[in-house]
């Protein structure tokens, strides 16, 4: 699915840039990062930093997304959203 279907579907909210949230988002996501660096990574705790990780960047991209006005409700329109910008920086770069 193309970003602009969970848009068409409700799953993420277009309005006004939310400058407030997006630097929110990004502080959260790069705290959580470097708590997850200086933590020990074992076998039986390599699933919860994974998850951890995997909340950073999502947080980070969601913050992009404030900034640049939607509002997900949707793990996997984060992604969608994330891939399509890399998609056309790539084809541009």
């Amino acid at each position: 699915m193309r970003f602009k279907e969970y848009i068409e579907n409700g799953k993420v909210k277009q309005s006004s840039p939310d400058l407030g949230q997006a630097r929110s988002l990004l502080l959260q996501g790069i705290e959580r990062m470097q708590d997850v660096k200086s933590l020990h990574i074992s076998e039986q705790n390599a699933s919860f930093r994974f998850e951890s990780t995997y909340e950073s960047i999502r947080e980070a991209l969601q913050a992009f997304m404030a900034y640049k006005g939607y509002k997900p409700y949707s793990h996997e329109a984060v992604i969608v959203y994330a891939n399509e910008k890399q998609e056309r920086s790539t084809d541009t770069g």
